[in-house]
């Protein structure tokens, strides 16, 4: 699926792209640490992005220039994220609760 999508931004339109991981429950438990490292360190492969942290980095702090607008033949941005789904909806349902004390 990663190939057909690396394909299609090569060859029909260039494209930001997201992959996210989900149900990473427990990002300090050992076999999911070794997962997510081994999906990022083939996002990095299948789409030829030397250091994906790094590019992380720089999309979050405004230093990367647009492609679409930018002068530059660079590629849009590839960003692996990791979440956990379930706690999401329990962060964001908890942030919608009232606490009377």
């Amino acid at each position: 699926l990663l190939n057909m999508v690396r394909a299609n931004c090569q060859s029909i339109r260039d494209i930001s792209v997201m992959v996210l991981m989900n149900k990473i429950d427990d990002p300090d438990n050992e076999q999911q640490k070794l997962l997510v490292d081994e999906t990022r360190q083939e996002v990095e492969k299948i789409f030829q992005v030397p250091n994906q942290q790094a590019m992380l980095s720089e999309i979050l702090a405004g230093d990367l220039i647009d492609p679409m607008i930018s002068s530059r033949n660079e590629p849009s941005p590839v960003v692996f994220l990791p979440i956990s789904a379930v706690h999401a909806f329990i962060y964001r349902t908890a942030s919608t609760m009232e606490f009377e004390v």
